[in-house]
């Protein structure tokens, strides 16, 4: 997940971007603000008519971002990072 959407958001900013790495899952609510619908110049540009037609408060945007903060992060790893002991445990690798 880019940190420069994570810095947009935390600012209060929301972002236009394309679906790429983990942007998806950080982009998916309207107070983040929108996805392209593919990477062409055309739907960057439509998402961005998209966001300024329908902008979030920056207080919005800025709650958004705070569930991406580091004890939330940090949590979420270790959740992953254990899945996959367990599942590594039980193949016997």
């Amino acid at each position: 997940m880019p940190n420069v959407v994570l810095e947009s958001l935390a600012c209060g900013t929301p972002v236009v971007a394309t679906r790429v790495g983990g942007v998806p899952e950080v982009v998916v609510d309207p107070a983040a603000g929108r996805l392209a619908a593919e990477a062409t110049a055309g739907a960057v540009a439509a998402a961005l008519r998209a966001l300024f037609a329908s902008l979030p408060a920056r207080t919005a945007t800025r709650r958004y971002a705070e569930r991406f903060g580091w004890e939330a992060t940090t949590l979420g790893q270790i959740e992953l990072f254990t899945r996959i002991a367990r599942t590594a445990n039980r193949r016997g690798a």
